[in-house]
């Protein structure tokens, strides 16, 4: 475990099946999982919020 593992928590989310599959689908596209893309999307949407 690598010290930035420490800082992250576990999230469980209920959506949609077909949700989950688009998440995974554009997750894909870009190489990543479908945590990471999630949690670029968040990431980006709380630095506009702040913006």
């Amino acid at each position: 475990m690598t010290r930035s593992d420490k800082k992250k928590v576990p999230f469980t989310l209920r959506m949609k099946k077909e949700l989950s599959d688009r998440l995974e689908q554009e997750a894909e596209e870009l190489g990543i999982s479908k945590s990471a893309y999630i949690n670029m999307i968040l990431h980006k949407a709380i630095k506009q919020k702040i913006s």
